[in-house]
Protein backbone atom coordinates (compact mmCIF):
# COMPACT_ATOMS: atom_id res chain seq x y z
CA UNK A 1 0.00 0.00 0.00
CA UNK A 2 1.62 3.12 -0.86
CA UNK A 3 1.79 6.18 1.60
CA UNK A 4 -0.54 8.28 -0.95
CA UNK A 5 -2.92 5.73 -0.54
CA UNK A 6 -2.51 5.83 3.38
CA UNK A 7 -3.05 9.51 3.85
CA UNK A 8 -5.95 9.63 1.41
CA UNK A 9 -8.02 7.06 4.07
CA UNK A 10 -6.80 8.46 7.07
CA UNK A 11 -8.21 11.81 5.82
CA UNK A 12 -11.46 10.81 5.51
CA UNK A 13 -11.53 9.65 9.11
CA UNK A 14 -10.92 12.89 11.92
CA UNK A 15 -8.04 13.12 14.40
CA UNK A 16 -6.60 9.66 16.83
CA UNK A 17 -9.26 10.58 19.93
CA UNK A 18 -8.97 9.25 23.49
CA UNK A 19 -12.00 7.51 25.01
CA UNK A 20 -10.39 7.56 28.33
CA UNK A 21 -6.94 6.59 30.38
CA UNK A 22 -6.16 3.02 29.84
CA UNK A 23 -5.51 2.51 33.13
CA UNK A 24 -9.01 3.26 33.85
CA UNK A 25 -10.87 1.98 30.88
CA UNK A 26 -13.82 3.80 29.87
CA UNK A 27 -16.22 1.69 27.95
CA UNK A 28 -17.03 4.37 24.91
CA UNK A 29 -15.13 2.73 22.54
CA UNK A 30 -18.62 1.79 19.83
CA UNK A 31 -19.09 5.75 19.65
CA UNK A 32 -15.90 6.42 19.16
CA UNK A 33 -16.51 3.70 15.82
CA UNK A 34 -19.82 4.77 15.21
CA UNK A 35 -18.65 8.42 15.13
CA UNK A 36 -15.62 7.68 12.49
CA UNK A 37 -17.25 5.23 10.55
CA UNK A 38 -20.40 8.34 10.03
CA UNK A 39 -17.48 11.14 9.36
CA UNK A 40 -15.93 9.12 6.62
CA UNK A 41 -19.27 8.23 4.58
CA UNK A 42 -19.96 11.54 5.20
CA UNK A 43 -16.65 13.41 3.78
CA UNK A 44 -16.73 10.32 0.94
CA UNK A 45 -20.00 11.62 0.03
CA UNK A 46 -19.79 15.47 0.36
CA UNK A 47 -16.13 15.60 0.07
CA UNK A 48 -16.32 17.86 3.85
CA UNK A 49 -14.39 16.07 7.04
CA UNK A 50 -16.18 17.29 10.03
CA UNK A 51 -15.34 15.80 13.83
CA UNK A 52 -18.98 14.77 15.14
CA UNK A 53 -19.54 14.13 19.03
CA UNK A 54 -19.04 11.01 20.74
CA UNK A 55 -20.55 12.04 23.83
CA UNK A 56 -23.42 12.80 21.94
CA UNK A 57 -24.65 9.23 21.81
CA UNK A 58 -23.05 8.38 24.89
CA UNK A 59 -25.49 10.61 26.43
CA UNK A 60 -28.48 10.74 24.10
CA UNK A 61 -28.31 6.75 22.25
CA UNK A 62 -31.22 4.78 24.74
CA UNK A 63 -30.07 1.49 22.72
CA UNK A 64 -26.64 1.54 24.25
CA UNK A 65 -24.81 1.66 27.60
CA UNK A 66 -23.15 4.80 27.61
CA UNK A 67 -19.74 4.45 28.98
CA UNK A 68 -20.75 1.03 30.13
CA UNK A 69 -20.54 -0.79 26.17
CA UNK A 70 -22.39 -0.46 23.43
CA UNK A 71 -22.89 -1.55 19.71
CA UNK A 72 -22.26 0.16 16.54
CA UNK A 73 -25.40 -1.24 14.88
CA UNK A 74 -27.48 0.04 17.55
CA UNK A 75 -25.89 3.31 17.03
CA UNK A 76 -26.28 3.70 13.27
CA UNK A 77 -30.01 2.91 14.25
CA UNK A 78 -30.56 5.30 17.13
CA UNK A 79 -28.66 7.91 14.24
CA UNK A 80 -31.57 6.83 11.72
CA UNK A 81 -34.68 7.07 13.44
CA UNK A 82 -33.66 10.24 15.24
CA UNK A 83 -32.69 12.00 12.48
CA UNK A 84 -29.76 14.40 13.06
CA UNK A 85 -28.21 17.57 11.80
CA UNK A 86 -27.42 16.84 7.94
CA UNK A 87 -23.66 17.15 8.07
CA UNK A 88 -24.42 13.62 10.27
CA UNK A 89 -27.31 12.23 9.03
CA UNK A 90 -26.92 8.62 7.45
CA UNK A 91 -29.15 6.94 5.31
CA UNK A 92 -28.95 3.32 6.44
CA UNK A 93 -26.22 0.49 7.36
CA UNK A 94 -25.16 -2.40 6.22
CA UNK A 95 -23.61 -5.43 8.66
CA UNK A 96 -20.66 -7.27 6.87
CA UNK A 97 -19.99 -10.77 6.29
CA UNK A 98 -17.89 -12.38 8.87
CA UNK A 99 -15.69 -13.65 6.36
CA UNK A 100 -11.98 -11.68 5.53
CA UNK A 101 -12.57 -11.50 1.45
CA UNK A 102 -16.23 -9.59 2.52
CA UNK A 103 -13.69 -6.69 4.81
CA UNK A 104 -12.13 -6.69 2.53
CA UNK A 105 -14.46 -5.74 -0.51
CA UNK A 106 -16.35 -3.00 2.36
CA UNK A 107 -12.86 -1.53 3.80
CA UNK A 108 -11.61 -0.75 0.05
CA UNK A 109 -15.15 1.64 -0.13
CA UNK A 110 -15.13 3.57 3.66
CA UNK A 111 -13.65 3.39 6.77
CA UNK A 112 -15.88 0.43 8.61
CA UNK A 113 -16.71 -0.12 12.24
CA UNK A 114 -15.03 -3.57 13.72
CA UNK A 115 -14.31 -5.19 16.62
CA UNK A 116 -11.07 -5.82 18.49
CA UNK A 117 -10.26 -7.59 21.53
CA UNK A 118 -6.80 -6.63 23.49
CA UNK A 119 -6.61 -10.32 24.96
CA UNK A 120 -6.98 -11.50 21.05
CA UNK A 121 -9.53 -14.24 21.51
CA UNK A 122 -10.94 -15.46 18.17
CA UNK A 123 -14.06 -16.09 19.83
CA UNK A 124 -16.64 -13.33 18.73
CA UNK A 125 -18.19 -14.00 22.37
CA UNK A 126 -15.17 -12.28 23.94
CA UNK A 127 -15.14 -9.24 22.23
CA UNK A 128 -15.38 -6.22 24.51
CA UNK A 129 -13.28 -3.04 22.52
CA UNK A 130 -14.86 -1.13 18.86
CA UNK A 131 -12.29 0.15 16.77
CA UNK A 132 -12.32 1.78 12.95
CA UNK A 133 -10.99 -0.28 10.21
CA UNK A 134 -9.41 2.49 7.69
CA UNK A 135 -7.69 0.78 4.93
CA UNK A 136 -5.54 -2.55 4.30
CA UNK A 137 -1.69 -3.70 3.29
CA UNK A 138 0.54 -6.12 2.38
CA UNK A 139 3.87 -6.41 3.20
CA UNK A 140 6.41 -9.52 3.03
CA UNK A 141 5.33 -11.44 6.37
CA UNK A 142 1.80 -11.11 5.13
CA UNK A 143 -1.99 -9.51 5.16
CA UNK A 144 -3.07 -6.65 7.39
CA UNK A 145 -5.89 -4.42 8.42
CA UNK A 146 -5.02 -0.95 9.32
CA UNK A 147 -7.32 -0.19 12.10
CA UNK A 148 -7.64 3.35 14.08
CA UNK A 149 -8.02 2.77 17.86
CA UNK A 150 -9.50 5.83 20.03
CA UNK A 151 -6.53 5.42 23.14
CA UNK A 152 -5.10 8.72 21.71
CA UNK A 153 -1.74 9.32 19.74
CA UNK A 154 0.39 7.92 22.22
CA UNK A 155 -0.85 4.26 21.79
CA UNK A 156 0.52 2.02 19.49
CA UNK A 157 1.48 3.78 15.95
CA UNK A 158 0.01 7.56 16.77
CA UNK A 159 -3.39 5.72 17.19
CA UNK A 160 -3.60 3.39 14.81
CA UNK A 161 -2.28 -0.23 14.32
CA UNK A 162 -2.09 -3.37 11.78
CA UNK A 163 -4.02 -6.55 12.51
CA UNK A 164 -3.34 -9.33 10.34
CA UNK A 165 -5.61 -10.40 7.69
CA UNK A 166 -5.99 -13.95 5.65
CA UNK A 167 -6.07 -16.41 8.56
CA UNK A 168 -7.66 -19.60 8.74
CA UNK A 169 -9.50 -18.32 11.88
CA UNK A 170 -13.06 -17.94 11.20
CA UNK A 171 -13.77 -15.28 12.19
CA UNK A 172 -10.33 -13.40 11.75
CA UNK A 173 -7.54 -12.38 14.29
CA UNK A 174 -9.24 -10.97 17.51
CA UNK A 175 -12.26 -11.28 16.10
CA UNK A 176 -12.07 -8.90 13.62
CA UNK A 177 -14.47 -10.11 11.22
CA UNK A 178 -17.18 -10.52 13.83
CA UNK A 179 -19.95 -7.74 14.19
CA UNK A 180 -18.79 -5.38 11.65
CA UNK A 181 -21.05 -2.78 9.98
CA UNK A 182 -21.02 0.32 8.00
CA UNK A 183 -23.19 3.56 7.31
CA UNK A 184 -24.64 4.38 4.06
CA UNK A 185 -25.00 7.66 2.46
CA UNK A 186 -26.22 8.21 -1.42
CA UNK A 187 -26.86 12.05 -1.06
CA UNK A 188 -25.64 15.41 0.21
CA UNK A 189 -29.36 16.59 -0.83
CA UNK A 190 -30.49 18.24 2.70
CA UNK A 191 -34.18 16.42 3.71
CA UNK A 192 -36.60 18.00 5.98
CA UNK A 193 -35.55 19.39 9.14
CA UNK A 194 -35.39 17.24 12.58
CA UNK A 195 -34.41 17.26 16.24
CA UNK A 196 -30.31 18.05 16.02
CA UNK A 197 -28.25 14.71 16.93
CA UNK A 198 -25.08 14.41 16.42
CA UNK A 199 -23.59 17.79 16.83
CA UNK A 200 -19.94 19.36 15.55
CA UNK A 201 -17.28 18.38 17.82
CA UNK A 202 -15.10 21.23 18.77
CA UNK A 203 -12.26 21.23 21.16
CA UNK A 204 -11.14 22.86 23.60
CA UNK A 205 -8.05 25.24 24.02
Amino acid sequence: MSLDYYLAICSFTGRIRNDGLMEEYVGSCWSFSTTGAIEGINALVSGDLISLSEQELVDCDTSNYGCDGGYMDYAFEWVISNGGEKIASIDGYQVVAELDSALLYATAQQPISGIYDGSCSDNPDDIDHAVLMVGYGSENDGDYWIVKNSWGTDWGMEGYFYLRRNTNLPYGVCAVNAMASYPTKESTAPSPPSPPLLRPHHHRH
